[in-house]
Formats: structure tokens, C-alpha cells, sequence
């Protein structure tokens, strides 16, 4: 009874706990600041009306901190304030920090991810002068690239000589040199705006008076080694294909040069039956083998003929076994085999030579 008691409580105190949680409202968002040397709150994260108190973590690439701060409600919640402070930079511009808020009503963390904005001054350079400017060239142009936040809205070029040579024309951020002189031989200056401010880069510019083949040479050296080595190894590919083909086709010579790994089966003979045979008047004479008898014996028809294969006469009443032999053991063991080897079995006494049926050639059954 007692033990039932304490579970009865225990499970009634879970239930009031339950009741007294209160799922808190999460939001997160990142302050638009301005690149400066001191640390500088960047992204705040809140945990609005929860109870118990929420717990606010960051998670960050960068090299920040955060301080947490929270207000006790009068209906009994708490509301969690937490802020990420960094250095702004323009490096830091754009980057991701996620604020993870942990609570009793919920079972997997809340990630919120916030991405940051610093504002800063145009990032200057110029590009485009390949140290290869000589008289008369033509299609010689510096290009002006800036990046800043918010994106810069007004280039302006200059010279550290004055004003710009009458054979450069300014389209926005290029600057074009319509025939390369020696007014051009000075340092052009590239000046962006934005929001934030003004920046610049200049350029030092060397005019030639003819044109430097040094790196049109070294260009050509690299160029031509690399066909060379694509025709090395193309080569060397193609004699590898070479050898495994010749491997290949030898391969198949020396199988067929083996025996024939199809054995044909043999062939079939035909019994005829020879002039001699001849229907008798008493009955027919059926062929059924060829004489199995010992080389001694001899076996006639009705003629007084030799046959070359026993003989069965039969008539309307009955068959004739005059010709057969009593039955013996050797016999029953012919009986079994196949008509077909019987007929290639020749008597001991007579010669391939003097035969003159089908002769079948040791080497097809190798």
C-alpha cells in the first residue's frame, strides 16, 4: 500500500510539473553593423514566456562570444535574451551562426540560423595591365573591380599626371586605351563609393617602346611540350593495343593447332541388304545384325549362300532360330550393344585394305 501511495504521488507531482510547463516563443535575427576594430553585437537570439527558463547556446565558425541575459514575467515565465558579439569584419559578412534554444517541451533542440550583415567601405583593385604595354598597341584596357556593402554605385579614374590621356575612354568601371602612347606612361587611380565610404587603388603603368616576346616564348615552350607529351603517350598506347592484339591472335593459332574440342558423333550406316538377299518363297528374311559367330563359323540361307548378317525366317505360324546359336553368356552381353558399333566390328581375319566399307579416322574422337 504504501509503495502504491508513493507512485500515486510521484506520478501526480510529474502531472503539476507538466501543467507548469510553458512552451516559450523563439525568434532570432542579425544586427546590420558597420566594420569596426571592437567587438560588436551581431545577432540576438530570444526565448520568449517559457517555463522552466530556456537554455540559449551559438554555434559559429567564428571567433565570437555570447552573454545571455533573462526577465522573470509576472505570470510566472521567463524570457531569455542572448546576444553574439564579434569584430566585424567584411570577412565575417555573409558568414552563418545558429542560435540552439533547449526546453522541457520540446525533445530535440530549436535551431534557428541566422545569417550576418556588416556593412563595410568598397574593397579596391584593379586588373587587366599585363607589363606589356608598348607604343602603338591598341586594346590595352584596365578593368576596376570593387566589392563592399551594400554594392558600390560610383567609380571615378584619374591620373597622377592630371587628366586623363586624350586615348582613353571611360566606360563606368573599364578603362579603355584606344592606342597605347607615351601620355600613357603614368599612374591611373580608381575611385569607388558606396554607403559606407570611398576607397581606391592606383596603378603604376610602364610603356615600351617595343614589344616583350619573353612570355610569348615561354607560352609557346609550354604549349609545344604539351602536344608533345600527348603524341608520347598516344604512341605508347597505340603500341600497348599493338602487343595485346598480336597476344591475341597467337593465342588463337595455337589453339587451333591443338586437337578439335568438338568431337562429331559417329556416323550412321545403313543396312542393305546385298544382291544375294532375296525374298524366299516360304516366308521373308529380316536382317537384324551382323554376324557375331567366331571367325569359323558359317552361316547359310536357304540357297547355300554366305551371309554377311544373321538371318530370322519367318513365316505365317512361327519364326525360324535355326540360324542362331544356343544362347550364352557372351551372347547376352552383345545383345546389348548398340546395332550401330556392331556394324563397324570386323572379323579377325579380314584386312582394312580388303574391306571396303566406311573408315573412321583416329583423329576425329581426339
Amino acid at each position: 500500500m504504501l509503495d502504491k501511495s508513493r507512485n500515486t504521488e510521484v506520478q501526480k507531482g510529474r502531472s503539476n510539473e507538466q501543467l507548469h510547463h510553458t512552451e516559450p516563443r523563439n525568434s532570432a535575427q542579425a544586427i546590420l553593423v558597420t566594420a569596426n576594430d571592437t567587438e560588436t553585437t551581431v545577432a540576438t537570439c530570444i526565448s520568449a514566456d517559457g517555463r522552466p527558463p530556456p537554455q540559449i547556446t551559438w554555434q559559429s565558425n567564428l571567433s565570437g562570444n555570447f552573454s545571455t541575459s533573462q526577465i522573470n514575467n509576472t505570470d510566472g515565465t521567463v524570457t531569455v535574451t542572448s546576444q553574439y558579439n564579434i569584430v566585424p569584419s567584411s570577412q565575417a559578412n555573409g558568414q552563418s551562426v545558429i542560435c540552439v534554444i533547449t526546453h522541457k517541451t520540446s525533445k530535440e533542440p530549436y535551431r534557428i540560423p541566422i545569417t550576418l550583415s556588416i556593412q563595410y567601405p568598397p574593397e579596391v583593385t584593379i586588373e587587366g595591365y599585363d607589363d606589356n604595354w608598348y607604343i602603338s598597341r591598341t586594346q590595352a584596357d584596365l578593368k576596376c573591380i570593387a566589392k563592399g556593402n551594400p554594392p558600390p554605385t560610383n567609380f571615378h579614374w584619374s591620373s597622377t599626371n592630371g587628366p586623363l590621356p586624350r586615348t582613353v575612354e571611360v566606360i563606368n568601371n573599364l578603362l579603355v586605351v584606344k592606342i597605347v602612347d607615351n601620355l600613357v606612361n603614368t599612374t591611373f587611380i580608381c575611385q569607388v563609393t558606396n554607403a559606407v565610404g570611398t576607397s581606391s587603388s592606383q596603378l603604376n603603368i610602364l610603356v615600351r617602346g617595343s614589344p616583350d616576346n619573353s612570355g610569348a616564348t615561354a607560352t609557346g615552350g609550354i604549349v609545344g611540350g604539351i602536344i608533345a607529351s600527348i603524341v608520347v603517350i598516344t604512341a605508347v598506347i597505340t603500341v600497348v593495343l599493338i602487343c595485346k592484339q598480336q597476344q591475341k591472335n597467337q593465342t588463337s593459332c595455337d589453339d587451333l593447332e591443338g586437337p578439335p574440342a568438338y568431337r562429331p558423333p559417329p556416323p550412321e550406316l545403313k543396312l542393305q541388304s546385298t544382291e544375294e538377299d532375296k525374298t524366299l518363297d516360304t516366308g521373308t528374311e529380316v536382317l537384324l545384325k551382323p554376324d557375331l559367330f567366331e571367325p569359323s563359323s558359317v552361316v547359310e540361307n536357304s540357297n547355300g549362300e554366305h551371309l554377311k548378317y544373321r538371318e530370322v525366317l519367318i513365316t505365317e505360324d512361327c519364326m525360324d532360330f535355326r540360324c542362331m546359336p544356343n544362347p550364352n553368356m557372351d551372347d547376352d552381353y552383345l545383345e546389348q550393344i548398340n546395332p550401330i558399333y556392331n556394324e563397324l566390328s570386323y572379323p579377325a581375319s579380314v584386312s582394312c585394305q580388303e574391306d571396303k566399307g566406311f573408315v573412321m579416322s583416329r583423329a576425329m574422337y581426339v
